[in-house]
């Protein structure tokens, strides 16, 4: 912690008014956070994913060992960052279409608004979907490839019958390196619909990248799920 900085679970001492009217914390943090995600899409649109890659080149080069290094330890065996979701509104299969819909569009909007360590995503000509990323606060960002079977055969772990539509698939390094496994799945509830988010790595990876990761997938899908209801709602669906 730099010098003078307060710890994470202190109040500030600072208070804003605007207008008269006292600024909570919880809203200056919603503001600033807004305020971040344009100014990324900004600079990341600038620079553009393969710029970004080459800035970067260090910092993935020496993720990627670490990754191998993550899985020639654990012998196959695999450790789940585990996140549930509760949405108000809408359907599990229309939030997984308008998804689909956005990844198609190549929407970076839509990525970067979702969490400020989306770096880049590309559609790679080989069919697979690479994702260059802060996974799980972990220190350094990665370049990771997600390929989706749909294969019920590749799950991680047993599938919920409660929750029948899925995402399933690998998640892979550039030469193909199984380096984890995606299972997210998805349910219609009485108000809207219900998610078991599930991505699975090495069973040797560093615990706190585990479970970091498990605040990286509630960032991104609390923010994707509301934009889905935001265009529900102006009935762009």
């Amino acid at each position: 912690m730099a010098s003078g900085a307060l710890p994470a679970d202190q109040p500030n001492p600072s208070r804003a008014l605007i207008d008269g009217a006292e600024i909570s914390e919880l809203e200056l943090l919603r503001y600033q956070a807004k305020r971040a995600r344009i100014a990324a899409l900004l600079l990341y649109g600038k620079i553009g994913p393969e710029n970004v890659r080459e800035l970067l080149k260090d910092e993935i080069a020496t993720m990627a060992q670490i990754e191998h290094d993550w899985v020639q330890r654990s012998a196959g065996e695999l450790v789940g960052s585990i996140t549930e979701l509760r949405v108000d509104g809408g359907n599990a299969a229309g939030f997984l279409r308008w998804f689909g819909e956005r990844v198609s569009a190549d929407d970076q909007a839509m990525m970067f608004d979702a969490h400020p360590e989306h770096y880049a995503l590309v559609r790679e000509p080989d069919g697979r979907t690479s994702i260059l990323e802060t996974i799980g606060g972990w220190k350094l960002p990665g370049l990771v490839y997600a390929r989706f079977t749909q294969d019920e055969r590749d799950a991680a772990e047993a599938t919920d019958p409660t929750l029948p539509i899925r995402l399933i698939g690998f998640i892979e390094s550039q030469s193909g390196e199984a380096l984890g496994r995606v299972l997210h799945q998805f349910g219609d509830t009485s108000s809207g619909f219900r998610a078991r988010l599930g991505i699975y790595w090495p069973a040797k990876a560093n615990l706190d990248m585990v479970k970091g990761h498990q605040w990286h997938l509630a960032v991104e899908f609390v923010n994707w799920t509301r934009m889905y209801i935001e265009a529900l709602s102006k009935h762009q669906l």
